[in-house]
């Protein structure tokens, strides 16, 4: 029996120094380009339901994340036990319009980057989600949709004040203190043209 667990022992040991031996190299990022010919857009339209005494400052960003990682990106044995595939993604800053004094709305094409095979395992998929940053009486608040609305179908949020300076939105069902003083309700449309 002992001999046994030496010998278990003596090849994961092996094992170990063989695997020292071999230089690790981490994944690299993928030269993401940008579509020339960009076709589905997408708008998200912010409308605020409560009248408000301080003016709100509204500004956008998409967030392209790759939809389909898991096929498409290899295994970084150097991030964790067993390995697992780094996240790769952009952000860039959208124009807002705003319709009126309660109603803004944002525009951006979901296929804005490149689908290409990086890696030789397959096209990355990317798909973009608009993030709205909502600043009242000098608190941030941060109103992200549901990624998979996106015909016309809408999410009121519930804004609350946090701290000094950051507030948070969330569904009715899930807003602590919805009758917090500065609280306000808001809804999200999310459309694809």
């Amino acid at each position: 029996m002992k001999k046994l667990n030496l010998g278990l022992w003596l090849a994961v040991a092996i094992t170990a120094l063989l695997a020292g031996c071999v230089k690790y190299e981490p994944v690299r990022p993928p030269n993401i380009r940008v579509n020339p010919y960009p076709k589905t857009e997408h708008r998200a339209v912010l409308h605020v339901n409560d009248q408000l005494e301080a003016g709100l400052i509204v500004t956008a960003e998409v967030i392209y994340e790759m939809e389909n990682r898991s096929p498409c990106v290899p295994l970084d044995q150097g991030r964790s036990l067993g390995g697992s595939r780094p996240m790769f993604g952009k952000t860039i800053t959208v124009p807002i319009n705003r319709i009126d004094d309660h109603t803004y709305e944002v525009r951006y094409y979901n296929d804005y980057l490149m689908d290409e095979d990086y890696y030789g395992l397959g096209k990355c998929h990317w798909t973009g989600h608009p993030i709205l940053n909502v600043n009242h009486a000098g608190v941030d608040y941060i109103v992200t949709n549901n990624a998979k609305k996106t015909r016309g179908q809408s999410e009121e949020k519930i804004c609350v004040p946090g701290t000094s300076t950051q507030g948070a939105c969330a569904a009715p069902e899930y807003a602590r203190a919805k009758d917090a003083e500065g609280a306000f309700h808001i809804t999200l449309t999310s459309y694809k043209d």
